[in-house]
């Protein structure tokens, strides 16, 4: 007996150090810098570890049919949730409703109450994130720490309080308890929208130019595209927002306006104009302040004065990011982001933040704080980029916003949320973030009086029903039903509230939920020189909005908006449906645009051949080959080979073309030529269009322009052609 009390107790140790690992405690004590994926899997191992001691019970479930339709169905909406109602990814709510799921299909024994432990343990947690907390380091253990407590104590209580049969007068009151329950739920998880401005948005020119909304994308070839925010007023102006420009800020400049914006700012704001703002929040604006790291162009020392009102300062700092996604990021629910898949950025400042400020993006295990250097100023004030004993890691904010008076202020650590290179990615979380920012914040006092008045009445009904010591068996599952269903009303609720707006705009898709052997800085910051950012940006070049493709099968909904699909090397092979899809796509005149080379793992085969295409598996050096001064052939794995081309539209006006892996391609009529192999060609299919390139890496950045003054003309005017041709531009 002892040695299974022993077997117990071990397991919910195990558990009990797997989740406190999950807060990232350990790290910083240690001041070491871990990947999420790194500690996910250490918790997940201890968790299984755990269960696994007690593998003899493992098939001691009960047969009762309605806590197994119950359990179901818990756990299937559990799953289900991340799909399909914000926020698109896992949380902790979702595995405390698995472990109640298991909890009540199993027997009294151990792994019952194994079960039972663990959802005591992050239950805390789970309703924190549910009621719109972003969990940071100390207030993940303290909520822990809790939810232990609570593992120890309910056990022994819940029996106390349920000595008497329930009668139906307390079955009533649990009944209603779990009702308000879900109603406060509810209210704690949808936003409120406030009142609709007049979408005029002003952006302040009389600070600075860098960065500013006047620098657009340059559309002459001969020149290099600017990093600027010009694109960014094309988009909002798509979507029924009036912009303006502003080079002195007044209250007379900028009466009738809604939303103000601050891009990098290098000149100082005057007390005059930090009291014309902040009056100006107060009664209802919009504020939208974008700095950057360190001191660069002195934005922290000439934006500081203007956000610190609002219980916001940027850092004298670079947060370094080894991976640019949500597992590495903690996102409180929020209007702007709160069903984003993604939002992409680069290298920021960290921001500090008192009431009424709070952190919408937060920092976990992999950032740290790299404090400047101030006589780097050469260097933008960077700091060493190495991890020093003073420097912070965990828990760094990298978007805030605040609530001040009647108005929203939002300000981003970091200038590449909107630049010309990045808003095809981040469209969605500009449009959602302005329609926030053109809302009046209403008074809160209703919605707080309306859970005042519920948790009082909850507390009168738990006080009764303990003092009755009737707690019905059925309350724990029917609080954890309520609270599901008010997720799932509250996603719901947010997302007819909050939509995704139509594309009003000539877009590309570019699929990137095939995994794609090249895909973009923004997703993995290891392929700056195979990425594809060059070829995206030169599509904005040409006016058009390329719009990623991350997630799911591709369909034609997806498809219907937008005037041609970029397959770029794809890693998983398109099913049979979705090729047909694309068939579809393409008959009815849309785009598409096939690139791969010979690489071993041709899963795009399918989809060629279903237009009459095909690409060699071999690289074009294998048939001439490169020979050694032994007169011995080598075979590089890359070459440098140019292509001769036929009259077209698309090699209108290029001289000479650069590929770097190329591979013969069948079918369709050729118009590019390597010693008379074909390697490009194109075709027309019903009503549409089809450019198929048999080089895996003729759109990596290395060789189209990423950065200023890299340019390659005749590629980018090959990249332009393309594209009008595609898109019957």
């Amino acid at each position: 007996m002892r040695v299974k009390r022993d077997r117990l107790l071990l397991s919910k140790v195990l558990i009990l150090l797997g989740f406190f690992i999950s807060t990232g405690l350990p790290f910083v004590f240690s001041r070491r810098i871990f990947l999420p994926a790194q500690v996910n899997f250490i918790t997940g191992v201890l968790v299984s570890l755990a269960f696994i001691i007690l593998w003899k019970e493992l098939l001691f479930f009960k047969r009762d049919w309605l806590s197994w339709t119950f359990a179901s169905g818990v756990c299937f909406l559990a799953l289900l949730r991340k799909g399909s109602i914000p926020p698109l990814i896992f949380k902790t709510y979702d595995l405390l409703f698995i472990f109640i799921a298991f909890y009540l299909v199993y027997r009294p024994s151990r792994i019952n109450r194994l079960f039972f432990f663990s959802a005591c343990l992050i239950a805390p947690l789970s309703l924190a994130e549910v009621y719109g907390l972003v969990p940071k380091t100390y207030l993940s253990l303290f909520l822990i720490l809790l939810g232990f407590f609570l593992s120890m104590i309910l056990p022994v209580l819940v029996p106390l309080l349920s000595v008497n049969k329930p009668r139906p007068l307390e079955v009533g009151l649990c009944i209603f308890l779990a009702i308000l329950f879900g109603i406060s739920s509810f209210l704690m998880v949808t936003f409120l929208k406030g009142s609709p401005k007049s979408k005029r948005v002003l952006f302040d020119i009389g600070h600075g130019t860098t960065e500013s909304p006047l620098l657009d994308y340059d559309k002459d070839i001969t020149g290099s595209a600017v990093f600027g925010h010009g694109r960014l007023l094309s988009l909002l102006e798509n979507h029924g927002f009036a912009c303006g420009l502003i080079n002195e800020i007044t209250s007379d400049a900028i009466s009738g306006s809604s939303i103000l914006v601050l891009i990098m700012p290098s000149e100082p704001y005057s007390g005059n104009e930090i009291r014309v703002i902040q009056e100006f929040v107060s009664q209802g604006g919009g504020l939208l302040a974008i700095g950057d790291h360190t001191d660069i162009s002195h934005v922290l020392s000439c934006l500081n004065p203007v956000i610190e009102r609002f219980g916001i300062r940027l850092r004298f700092d670079t947060l370094w990011l080894q991976e640019n996604d949500r597992k590495n990021l903690c996102y409180r629910p929020h209007p702007a982001t709160f069903d984003l898949e993604r939002v992409n950025f680069s290298v920021g400042a960290s921001l500090d933040i008192i009431s009424p400020a709070r952190s919408v993006i937060l920092s976990k295990y992999a950032v740290f704080s790299d404090i400047g250097d101030p006589n780097n100023a050469q260097n933008a004030y960077l700091g060493n980029s190495h991890l020093d004993p003073w420097e912070r890691i965990n828990d760094l904010c990298l978007v805030a916003d605040s609530i001040y008076g009647k108005g929203r202020v939002f300000v981003l650590g970091d200038s590449a949320f909107f630049q010309n290179t990045s808003i095809a990615q981040n469209w969605g979380f500009a449009y959602r973030l302005f329609d926030w920012l053109n809302h009046k914040n209403e008074r809160p006092g209703r919605n707080s009086i309306i859970l005042m008045m519920i948790f009082f009445l909850m507390g009168v009904i738990l006080s009764f029903i303990a003092y009755k010591r009737a707690f019905p068996p059925f309350l724990w599952p029917l609080l954890i039903l309520f609270l599901i269903l008010s997720i799932w009303l509250g996603g719901f609720y947010n997302l007819k509230r909050f939509p995704m707006p139509e594309k009003k705009f000539s877009s590309i898709l570019v699929d990137m939920a095939h995994q794609n052997e090249y895909t973009m800085y923004w997703i993995n910051r290891e392929q700056t020189d195979t990425s594809i950012d060059g070829m995206i940006g030169q599509i904005i070049r040409t006016g058009l909005f390329p719009v990623l493709h991350t997630k799911g099968s591709v369909t034609m909904e997806k498809l219907s908006d937008h005037k041609a699909l970029f397959i770029i090397c794809p890693n998983v092979p398109f099913s049979d449906k979705e090729i047909e899809v694309i068939t579809r796509f393409v008959e009815e005149g849309g785009g598409l645009l096939l690139l791969d080379g010979p690489r071993k793992r041709a899963v795009s085969n399918g989809l060629w051949e279903r237009f009459g295409l095909r690409r060699d598996r071999y690289p074009l050096s294998v048939n001439r080959p490169i020979l050694s001064p032994f007169g011995l052939p080598i075979r590089l794995q890359f070459g440098n080979f140019r292509a001769q081309f036929t009259p077209h539209p698309i090699t209108d006006g290029i001289s000479v073309i650069n590929m770097v892996n190329p591979c013969k391609v069948q079918g369709g009529f050729p118009i590019a030529f390597i010693e008379g192999i074909p390697v490009i060609c194109f075709m027309e299919f019903g009503d549409g269009r089809i450019v198929a390139i048999g080089d895996d890496r003729f759109f990596a950045n290395h060789m189209t322009e990423f950065q200023e003054e890299v340019i390659d003309a005749d590629k980018l005017r090959l990249i332009w052609n393309m594209v009008h041709y595609l898109t019957y531009e």
